[in-house]
C-alpha cells in the first residue's frame, strides 16, 4: 500500500483543520499568559515614568529645601551698557557706585604688508615672551610664572606658515593674517588682557642680522632696544589693565570679568564711564519665585500622571494601566497629605498662606499676590521649606518634607521601587510560563498529528480491504 505523504489524503477526512481547531484550544492559556505580559510590561513602563516624575519632584523639593534658595541676591546697574554683575551665594546685599575709567585690552602687533602670503618669508627661531612694560617702554619684566616659548621657523617658510607654527607654539599669543589693500599682514594678539601680558618677540634670523626689516626679523618686537633695533612690528593696541573705581576706591583688573572686588560678585566692564553705576545687590525673589514655581510644575507633572494612570472611563468601561494599584494610590495619599499639614510654629504656617494653591483636581498653582506679600518676611517664608528637624517631621520646612518623601520612595526599599522590581519579576515568571505553555503546545500538536496519521492509514486501510470484498462478493453474485 502507497504511504500517505498528506494529513487526511487517505481517508478523506479534514484532519489538518481538526488539529487546527484543537490546537486553537490548546493555545488559549498561552495567550492569556502574552495578555498578562503585555499590561505587566505596560505597567512597568508607567512605573519607569512615576519613577522619573518622583526624581523631578525630589529635585526641585530640594531646591526649595536649600536655605541658599532664599538667601540669593539679585545685581542690578543702572547703566547695563556699562556694567553687569552676578551675585553668588557669599554677596551681601547693599549698593555701590561703580565708575569705570579704562576697560582692559589684549594687545595687538601688525607686521609690514606683504604682496604673497605664500611665498618664502624667512627662518630661524623666534622666542615669545609674556611681561609687561614700563610706561615709556624702556624696561620690559617678564611675567612671574610665564616661560619664554622658542618657536622654529624652517626655511622657506611663507607668512601663512609663520602664522601655523605661532598658533601651534602656545605661546599666549594668536596670529591671523588680514589683507590690507594689495597687500597682506600678520596680525598677533595676546590671548590674556591686562598689561602683564604685553609680548617681547626677540629673533634669531638665518640670514644672519636678528633686527633689520629683512627676513624673520621684520617679525621681531621689542621696545627696550635701541632705536631701529627690533621694532619692526607696529603695535596697534597696548595691553593694559582695567582701571576702576568702587565708591572712590582705586582699584585695577587684568580682565574686564573681576570676581574678587566684591565679596560673591563678579562685575562684568563693558564700556567705560564719566560717572559712578549705581550697582544694588537685593533680594533675588524672582529667583526664589522660579524655584517654588518648578516644584509646582513637577508636582502637577506627577499629579497629571497618576490621575491617568488610576482614571477609569465609564463609556468605555476601560481603566487606566495602573488602576487600583495600591502603591499609586498610597504615593497620591501621601502627596496630598502633606499638602494639608502647617508648620505650626512659624509665621507662615501654610503652603497656601505663600500662595501656593490646591485646585480641584489636585494640581497646584500659585497665587502671585499672596507669594508676593509673603516675600515680605522672608525669615517665614525661608522657614516655611527649609527648615530641618531630625527629630520632628512636623517641624520641618514643606521642601524638606517633600524630599524626604521622595528619597523614600525612590529608596532601595521604597514602595515605588518594590513595585517596580516586583513587576519585573512577574515580567519573568510569565516568560517562563509562556515558554513552558510553548513547548506544551509543540508537544500536543506533534501528539494529535501522530494520531491523526495513524487514523488516517487506519481508515484507509479499511477502505481499500472494503473495496476488496466488495468486489470479489460482486464476482461471487455474478453482478461483478
Amino acid at each position: 500500500m502507497a504511504s500517505i505523504t498528506s494529513l487526511g489524503v487517505g481517508s478523506n477526512l479534514d484532519a489538518n483543520a481538526i488539529v487546527s481547531q484543537l490546537m486553537a484550544l490548546e493555545k488559549r492559556p498561552l495567550s492569556l499568559l502574552q495578555q498578562q505580559a503585555s499590561k505587566i510590561q505596560t505597567q512597568i513602563s508607567e512605573f519607569g515614568k512615576l519613577q522619573g516624575q518622583v526624581a523631578t519632584l525630589r529635585d526641585a523639593a530640594a531646591k526649595l529645601a536649600d536655605a541658599n534658595t532664599f538667601k540669593a541676591l539679585s545685581a542690578t546697574a543702572s547703566d547695563t551698557t556699562a556694567l553687569s554683575a552676578t551675585a553668588g551665594s557669599t554677596a551681601v546685599a547693599g549698593r555701590y557706585g561703580i565708575q569705570v575709567d579704562k576697560l582692559a585690552q589684549n594687545q595687538s602687533l601688525a607686521s609690514n604688508g606683504v604682496a604673497d602670503p605664500s611665498a618664502s618669508f624667512g627662518s630661524g627661531t623666534m622666542t615669545i615672551t609674556l611681561g609687561s612694560y614700563d610706561s615709556v617702554g624702556n624696561t620690559f619684566t617678564p611675567k612671574s610664572g610665564a616661560t619664554p616659548v622658542a618657536i622654529t621657523i624652517a626655511a622657506g617658510s611663507s607668512l601663512n606658515g609663520i602664522r601655523d607654527a605661532i598658533n601651534a607654539a602656545n605661546a599666549g599669543v594668536s596670529a591671523s593674517l588680514v589683507k590690507d589693500g594689495g597687500t597682506t599682514r600678520l596680525v598677533l594678539r595676546s590671548q590674556s588682557s591686562g598689561a602683564e601680558n604685553s609680548v617681547r618677540i626677540t629673533v634669531s634670523d638665518a640670514d644672519g642680522n636678528n633686527t633689520d626689516a629683512t627676513g624673520l626679523s621684520a617679525l621681531a618686537f621689542d621696545p627696550t632696544a635701541s632705536a631701529g633695533a627690533g621694532q619692526n612690528l607696529t603695535q596697534t593696541q597696548a595691553a593694559r589693565d582695567a582701571e576702576f573705581r568702587i565708591d572712590g576706591l582705586a582699584l585695577k583688573s587684568a580682565s574686564n570679568t573681576i570676581t574678587d572686588a566684591i565679596q560673591g560678585v563678579t562685575l562684568r566692564l563693558t564700556k567705560e564711564t564719566t560717572s559712578a553705576v549705581d550697582l544694588k545687590l537685593g533680594q533675588d525673589n524672582d529667583s526664589i519665585k522660579s524655584a517654588v514655581q518648578s516644584f509646582i510644575t513637577a508636582y502637577n507633572s506627577l499629579n497629571t500622571l497618576i490621575a491617568n494612570d488610576t482614571r477609569y472611563d465609564p463609556s468605555s468601561k476601560t481603566g487606566g494601566p495602573l488602576q487600583g494599584d495600591r502603591t499609586v494610590t498610597s504615593v497620591s495619599n501621601q502627596l496630598r497629605a502633606i499638602l494639608r499639614e502647617t508648620l505650626g510654629s512659624n509665621a507662615i504656617g501654610k503652603l497656601s498662606d505663600a500662595g501656593v494653591r490646591v485646585q480641584r483636581d489636585g494640581s497646584l498653582t500659585l497665587d502671585s499676590t499672596a507669594f508676593n506679600s509673603a516675600l515680605d518676611n522672608l525669615s517665614a517664608m525661608s522657614d516655611l521649606f527649609t527648615r530641618a528637624d531630625a527629630s520632628n517631621a512636623a517641624n520641618r520646612g514643606f521642601g524638606v518634607r517633600f524630599r524626604i518623601l521622595a528619597d523614600t520612595l525612590l529608596g532601595t526599599t521604597g514602595s515605588v521601587t518594590t513595585a517596580s522590581e516586583t513587576l519585573s519579576k512577574r515580567l519573568s515568571s510569565n516568560k517562563q510560563l509562556q515558554d513552558a505553555q510553548q513547548q506544551r503546545l509543540e508537544r500536543t500538536e506533534a501528539r494529535l498529528r501522530a494520531q491523526y496519521t495513524a487514523l488516517d492509514t487506519k481508515v484507509s486501510t479499511l477502505t481499500q480491504t472494503g473495496n476488496a470484498l466488495s468486489q470479489q462478493l460482486a464476482k461471487l453474485l455474478g453482478t461483478g
